[in-house]
């Protein structure tokens, strides 16, 4: 049975992190001409199911994390989210977002985390802090390190990552058209 694959992209820098979704099958074999639907038919008119079990964590909810929570959120991929801005954490949970407790919830909680932060010291203290997603994250899961950060700074995640088993991909964005 052919399964057909669509997919929702995020915009991230000059690629993009692409979501596979799949159209589910099934449904009736009959022909559509007489009057019932065929299979290909059916697979138009399924929901998409997601087309791999990874749970999405979000850590950084300023204008443009905001705007990739929505994207995810659009696209049929409801992720697990954290701020230290509690309005905006529940802005977004009013739209199918999972806020998370703590980074360390997050962190376990999920395989990808995508982090979206304001400055090269905020992203040291999120990821490698005390209370940080590093030491929670389990062995296998990825960062997407999205925020702004010098060749130096993002070496140094990229070792902590590698050393604790965790991939890491940098990522960063600007808010420019």
């Amino acid at each position: 049975h052919d399964t057909a694959l669509i997919s929702a992209g995020i915009a991230i820098g000059a690629g993009s992190l692409t979501l596979a979704r799949r159209i589910g099958g099934g449904g009736s074999s009959s022909s559509s001409a007489h009057g019932g639907s065929n299979a290909a038919d059916q697979k138009r008119l399924d929901p998409p199911q997601p087309a791999v079990a990874e749970r999405i964590g979000f850590v950084g909810l300023g204008n443009i994390g905001s705007r990739k929570v929505l994207a995810l959120l659009h696209a049929g991929v409801p992720p697990v989210i954290f701020d230290t801005d509690a309005v905006k954490v529940a802005r977004l949970a009013r739209r199918g977002a999972t806020p998370a407790a703590s980074l360390a919830e997050l962190a376990r909680a999920c395989d990808v985390v995508i982090t979206s932060l304001p400055t090269p010291d905020i992203v040291r203290e999120v990821v490698l802090g005390a209370s940080g997603l590093l030491g929670a994250m389990p062995r296998g899961a990825l960062l997407v390190e999205m925020s702004t950060n010098g060749v130096d700074e993002v070496r140094a995640l990229a070792a902590a990552c590698a050393a604790r088993g965790v991939g890491m991909v940098d990522a960063p964005i600007n808010d420019a058209p």
